[in-house]
Parts: structure tokens; C-alpha cells; sequence
């Protein structure tokens, strides 16, 4: 099985996430959204709640999701990306992984040697363009 792994923060919402989401779930058999919802604020920019955005996605958003998609909500969406590559190596999974996010996002808090170490053993990871 082909899975999609998206991360994303996505406050707010916009074109370039859906965009991303319908790719995903176009090249895949499932598709895990892992959306934070955390609060968002940045200097200079209008504060948005984390608790806010999971109203607006329960309300609004799940409903235009592709059906092979999963809304996984709560916690760092890049640590649960993760996690989740942890548990399919950890099971040994034959499945194949995709992740749909910017490189930068994926690389932030883990360096390329714990990524080599911990993810591409039994796993083909693919960074996928948006």
C-alpha cells in the first residue's frame, strides 16, 4: 500500500495545503493529515487559535478532504510523521511512504543522520514537490 504522510500546521488554511492534500491522496491509497493545533503567534501577524482551526476543520474542511484521507489532530504534525514511520518500521510494513511537506519543515528538529538511521532502513521516503 502507497501511504501519503502531511504535515502541516495549515493556519490558516489555504489553496496551496488543499492543493497539496489532493495530490497526495491522487498518488496514494491513504492519506494521514496530521494537523496541529497548537496557537499560532507571530509578531506582526494576527494570532490564530489552534482550537479555533480545529473548529474550522471539523466545521468546514473534513468535509471537501479526499475520501482516502484521515484527519489525525493534537501534537507536533512533523514529530507524528515520525512516529508514524517508527511504528511501520518497527512492524517491518512492505507499505510505501511518501512525505508531503517542505524539507525544511521534515529536517527542522532532526538531523539527516537520526533521519538515515531511524527511517530509510526498511522504508522508501519520498520528499514530493508540491
Amino acid at each position: 500500500m502507497k501511504i501519503g504522510l502531511v504535515p502541516m500546521s495549515a493556519k490558516p488554511y489555504h489553496r496551496g495545503h488543499h492543493y497539496l492534500v489532493t495530490t497526495a491522496a491522487k498518488q496514494n491509497d491513504k492519506v494521514l493529515l496530521f494537523v496541529s493545533t497548537s496557537d499560532r503567534n507571530r509578531k506582526g501577524e494576527f494570532p490564530i487559535s489552534g482550537k479555533d482551526m480545529q473548529e474550522i476543520w471539523i466545521e468546514h474542511l473534513e468535509s471537501i478532504m479526499p475520501s482516502n484521507s484521515q484527519i489525525i489532530y493534537g501534537g507536533s504534525p512533523v514529530r507524528k510523521v515520525y512516529e508514524e514511520l517508527e511504528r511501520a518500521d518497527a512492524s517491518n510494513s512492505q507499505d510505501t511512504y511518501r512525505v508531503y511537506s517542505d524539507p525544511v519543515d521534515t529536517s527542522r528538529n532532526y538531523p539527516e543522520s537520526y533521519r538515515q538511521k531511524n527511517f530509510l532502513q526498511h522504508l522508501l521516503l519520498q520528499y514530493v514537490p508540491p
